[in-house]
């Protein structure tokens, strides 16, 4: 069969296609990774859907796959998950989060797409991870808090803490909608011809799975009886 510099043979039926064809014509089997077949863009109602049901775990990958997508487009290493692992470190998570908010805004306004508001969103995200590393330490050091938290662990003995993990679960999405509302209309602009995904990745549906896993327990933690005087046993003879 004949080739030109403008089509090479498809791997499954052997055909001539397009050089940069995406699925065979004749065939229609893809040619391309799964990852390569859609567009970058998630929808603002699968963001949130994400960050609830993942209690929250979504906002880390949330990161590491937009460092991913955008070290694609510039052709060099993302570096996305040593970024993502300093995101559970002090002081170094606000300023990677904000080296990745001023890159989306960059890449928006070269294309002439209106941007999210950079210095306002900023500033919330670092005021809220202040405020949650603030109340980590004193959790840490305050033997009161750690009675409270082990009294209030696994099982559950009511549903109050359900509403605060659903807080927790979705403060991160109120902060990322504005930028990935700029993020959807840059890859709409960058990637015209993609389809968007029409379900979740493999790595979401892993930490879908996870957040399923931890919902089930918080779910059914009201109903699993607890020895309140064992439990106060343990932390006197644990913490204390």
């Amino acid at each position: 069969m004949h080739h030109t510099k403008h089509t090479v043979p498809c791997p499954y039926c052997g055909q001539d296609i397009p050089r940069n064809a995406h699925k065979c014509g004749f065939c229609r089997e893809w040619i391309v990774s799964e990852e390569e077949r859609y567009s970058n863009h998630l929808s603002l109602g699968k963001l949130f859907v994400l960050c609830l049901m993942t209690q929250g775990l979504y906002f880390f990958y949330w990161f590491y796959r937009n460092w991913n997508h955008l070290g694609s487009l510039a052709k060099r290493p993302s570096r996305a998950t040593v970024r993502t692992i300093g995101l559970f470190i002090p002081i170094l998570d606000m300023a990677i989060a904000g080296m990745q908010f001023w890159q989306i805004r960059s890449h928006a306004r070269e294309r002439g797409i209106k941007s999210f508001a950079f210095t306002p969103i900023l500033l919330i995200f670092i005021a809220l991870r202040a405020v949650m590393w603030a109340a980590f330490i004193y959790i840490f050091v305050s033997p009161e808090m750690q009675e409270i938290l082990y009294v209030r662990a696994a099982p559950y003995e009511s549903y109050e803490s359900l509403s605060e993990t659903i807080a927790i679960a979705l403060i991160p999405a109120l902060i990322l909608l504005p930028v990935q509302r700029t993020l959807n209309a840059f890859w709409l602009v960058e990637q015209p011809k993609k389809p968007q995904r029409p379900g979740y990745s493999h790595g979401e549906t892993s930490l879908l799975v996870i957040g399923g896993f931890i919902w089930l327990l918080l779910l059914l933690g009201p109903f699993i009886p607890v020895d309140s005087g064992s439990l106060q046993n343990f932390f006197n003879e644990n913490v204390s």
